[in-house]
């Protein structure tokens, strides 16, 4: 009875055996395929979000390139050269050979671009297929992009037409990023009435040409944090899954394929390396996105650089020949350089607003804390607001509660915040009142000042509140809009507010009015300053 025991249970064993020898025929096999798909999915999804990414950022700095080109065009065609429609100075294309000549804007535009293009490796280029005789004309023949471009925008002005190629020779791949050239007002007078211009009967709206930006679109492996950790998370789990497998097989089956195991245990190790190196590669590309980040950010500072050199000439300039106007007693012309200054400076303070947003960006713009004297600010507003109302139906008032003498700020950036906003309440006030309160508050135990701009001017809608802070948002669009300013003023008050470890809030209700409200800390609050602290707690 126990022999017959023993040949069951050797039997029972052989069977066993057997099994785990076919079970560890068709494991085996299934997990190194699922490693092998984990690592194909993992790098198939770098490959993907590397060339998403990379026409996303190339897509970004041509939107940019071609606000800061487009912007300059619109004010210098609707302020400057508008202003001085009646005047004898004269617009043309060869203004440099000509006395008492000024460019054209398509003329000044493209030497513009050319400029920026020196700078960097993005270029600028306009097509027409009604151009001025003095410029070559370009074959849309040999360049089907052109055509494409220009029917698709005029059937679709609002719209954008881009697309990536790459170079047959170099294998260099670029954006092509087209936009139309509507034709304003000003636009209209000068193209009908031109002694050159190959055609006449232009209308408002219409659309004359295409302004195209290339951008180089950059290689690297560009991957967002939130996208690359998911799939980091997805290629860890599947690696974490092999490797339980890997070694549930080993366990029970160390005695019948001790050497497969050794060698698949080598496998991983080398696959667990190889996605390191993945990572780190990963981390390395992350680092070079963040410096061509940096990269554009000075791109921008460089263009405004450049924009300030020659428009601080026109200034300067103006105010001359104003000067000389004023000594003949020739109203008209005074008139006409006045008209030139007021546009010239307004359009410098734009250029600043992109400067200061790009040292923003790229972490250059410091603040320089010190005690400031309330008094001392409140008498710079008495005389802001002096310049800024000229409406009698206007009415100003300023009121401090008196608790506050001295606060810790960087005084020339507390100006620019309450000029920012000040300027904006003016603006969109057309009759009623614009208040400035000051007070002395308390959070969580902290002493605080609290500057409150309050006006009852057109207001908000709730919509525009969502996005007021972003740079370039403004409440109305298009050339003819009622109310004009670049859109950034508002953007660069609430990074100043923050650099001086304060916020900034608003409140608005559509025709009724808006409410602005700036706090800054009176004291030094050490290394975590209320506001940022207060952002990494949990809600």
């Amino acid at each position: 009875m126990a022999q017959k025991q023993t040949g069951n249970t050797v039997s029972g064993n052989t069977n066993l055996e057997n099994n785990i020898k076919t079970i560890s025929r068709i494991a085996m096999p299934c997990l190194v395929l699922l490693s092998l798909l984990g690592i194909a999915y993992f790098f198939w999804n770098v490959t993907t979000l590397t060339n998403r990414y990379s026409q996303e950022i190339a897509l970004r700095d041509a939107i940019r390139f071609h606000t800061a080109i487009n912007t300059f065009r619109n004010y210098y065609s609707t302020q400057i050269v508008g202003s001085l429609s009646d005047s004898d100075v004269d617009f043309t294309h060869d203004y440099v050979e000509i006395d008492n000549a000024l460019p054209l804007p398509a003329t000044l535009t493209r030497e513009l671009g050319q400029d920026l293009s020196l700078a960097s490796a993005s270029s600028m280029n306009f097509y027409s297929d009604d151009p001025f005789p003095w410029r070559e004309p370009v074959n849309a023949a040999d360049d089907p992009f052109l055509a494409e471009a220009l029917v698709y925008l005029r059937t679709n002005p609002n719209e954008v037409y881009f697309e990536t190629e790459t170079d047959p020779e170099t294998g260099e791949r670029f954006l092509r990023y087209a936009t139309p050239s509507v034709m304003g007002q000003t636009c209209v007078d000068c193209h009908n009435n031109h002694p050159d211009s190959p055609r006449k009967d232009w209308e408002v709206g219409d659309v004359r040409g295409i302004l195209e930006v290339l951008v180089p679109v950059s290689s690297l492996s560009l991957m967002g944090a939130n996208e690359a950790g998911s799939q980091i998370v997805i290629a860890s789990l599947l690696l974490l899954l092999s490797t339980f497998g890997l070694i549930v097989s080993g366990y029970y089956f160390r005695n019948l394929s001790l050497k497969a195991i050794e060698e698949k245990s080598q496998s991983l190790e080398a696959e667990v390396a190889e996605r390191i190196m993945a990572e780190a590669r990963l981390l390395s590309a992350k680092e070079e996105a963040q410096q061509a980040n940096l990269a554009k950010s000075r791109f921008l500072a460089t263009m405004s650089h450049e924009l300030r050199t020659p428009l601080n000439a026109i200034i300067g300039y103006s105010e001359l020949l104003e000067e000389e106007a004023e000594d003949d007693n020739d109203e008209d012309l005074q008139n006409n350089l006045g008209r030139i200054t007021r546009s010239g400076r307004h359009l410098l303070t734009i250029i600043n607003d992109i400067l200061d947003l790009s040292k923003i960006e790229i972490g250059r713009l410091d603040v320089a804390p010190t005690q400031v004297e309330l008094a001392g600010v409140m008498q710079y507003i008495d005389d802001l607001m002096t310049v800024l109302i000229t409406k009698e139906s206007i009415r100003f008032e300023m009121i401090s509660d008196g608790q506050v003498d001295i606060f810790l700020a960087d005084e020339t950036r507390l100006r620019q915040v309450l000029f920012n906003l000040l300027s904006n309440a003016a603006k969109f006030t057309t009759a009623g009142s614009i208040t400035l309160l000051i007070n002395k508050i308390r959070i969580d135990g902290l002493p605080m000042v609290q500057f409150t701009v309050e006006d009852t001017g057109i207001g908000m809608s709730k919509e525009n509140i969502q996005h007021i802070f972003n740079p370039f948002v403004q409440l109305e669009s298009g050339t003819d809009r009622k109310y004009q300013g670049s859109g950034l003023g508002l953007a660069i008050t609430k990074n100043l507010c923050e650099l001086m470890n304060g916020e900034i809030s608003v409140e608005s209700q559509l025709g009724v009015g808006t409410m602005f409200t700036v706090l800054l800390p009176i004291e030094d609050q050490g290394e975590k300053p209320y506001f940022k602290r207060r952002e990494k707690e949990p809600v």
